[in-house]
């Protein structure tokens, strides 16, 4: 027969395995977890790539779209012949009026208006 003892140190040591295996099933949960946040992460990033790629050749269509509008407009404005320089209005050479500065209250101190 089997004393009291001996159970007691196997009772713990069932209880010791048992926590044990709790633990292992919950690290094994956290990286079941994990896995899933990877996979969301790598969906997300094939996207994010995806719409990059498509973004760069837009752009680089606009690019050529914009040197070949370029090239014509230079193009436009070498063969038409220039254009006389106009004459200032009268009102362009009237000079500016001069800004008056405020009298102080304080005599010749500054103030923040000045």
């Amino acid at each position: 027969m089997v004393d009291r003892t001996e159970l007691q140190n196997k009772a713990r040591l069932v209880e010791s395995h048992r926590q044990h295996l709790e633990e292992l099933q919950r690290r094994m949960d956290q990286i079941v977890n994990v896995i899933n946040e990877h996979q969301v992460t790598e969906e997300v990033l094939s996207r994010l790539i995806s719409m990059a790629e498509t973004g760069e050749s837009k752009v680089g269509q606009l690019a050529k779209e914009f040197n070949e509008a370029a090239e014509k407009l230079q193009a436009s404005e070498n063969q038409s012949p220039p254009s006389p320089p106009t004459k200032p209005s009268a009102e362009a050479n009237k000079p500016a009026p001069k800004q008056r500065r405020r009298g102080s209250m304080f005599g010749s101190e500054l103030t923040l208006d000045d």
